[in-house]
């Protein structure tokens, strides 16, 4: 078998590789997607002040309604007083009103700490604003040649990928499925590797992850013989 064509598709998808190693540690377009993602990150954290702001004032406007009720009950309470004539008799309003002071005083102090939240809160908020507006002045000022740069990217990519399509019909595709499936197994990592390995044949040891292959290895004997290695899944080629 001819491994010419799987070589040369799999010298292309490295060229992509190293292709967008570079593209991606250009200078523009490290600033620009780091201000999209602090831009993204200020709107989220945005959102959620806001959504404690409104939380707090819901809370407040609850204590401002019991603050007010309570005061009613103390008004009302005040004026039982004067209903009763001996001392026996006023204990009762007295035990309320001192009840209801206690309570009044608890939720001053909770009011207190609540305006606090509320003016802390606003204050995130405002800068918070400050800083989306400052990310957005960021991301306009690269937009442009970032813009223009995944403009060559796409270029770069379908001259590329239109490349590796024509060599597919000569590729066997038992050959090809298993190189694919390999490349995809690699899509998170940062640092790719090759997928097919010229190999020497009566050598026991896989090239790509350096373990022995064990009785595989009898799959690699002549020109044209291929074998996948047990271990790692690697092609292994002899010329």
């Amino acid at each position: 078998m001819n491994f010419d064509a799987l070589l040369e598709y799999q010298k292309i998808d490295l060229q992509i590789v190293d292709f967008d190693k570079q593209f991606n540690a250009y200078p523009v377009v490290v600033s620009f997607k780091k201000a999209n993602n602090e831009l993204y990150k200020a709107s989220d954290n945005l959102e959620k002040l806001v959504e404690k702001y409104n939380e707090c004032y819901k809370e407040y406007e609850k204590v401002l309604s019991e603050f007010n009720k309570i005061e009613l009950e103390i008004n009302d309470s005040e004026n039982q007083e004067n209903n009763y004539s001996d001392a026996e008799q006023m204990q009762y309003p007295i035990r309320l009103l001192n009840d209801l002071s206690k309570k009044l005083e608890e939720l001053e102090a909770n009011s207190s700490k609540i305006r606090a939240q509320i003016k802390s809160t606003a204050e995130s908020i405002e800068n918070t604003n400050k800083e989306i507006e400052e990310k957005k002045k960021e991301i306009e000022k690269f937009e442009g040649v970032y813009k223009k740069g995944l403009q060559g990217r796409a270029n770069f990519m379908k001259q590329k990928e239109d490349s590796k399509k024509a060599l597919e019909s000569s590729i066997d595709p038992k050959l090809l499925e298993h190189y694919k499936s390999q490349m995809e197994a690699q899509k998170e990592e940062k640092n790719k590797k090759k997928v097919v390995y010229v190999h020497t044949s009566g050598n026991p040891m896989c090239p790509a992850c350096y373990k022995h292959m064990g009785n595989a290895i009898d799959g690699l004997k002549n020109s044209g013989d291929f074998i996948f290695c047990p271990e790692c899944g690697a092609i292994l080629i002899i010329k």
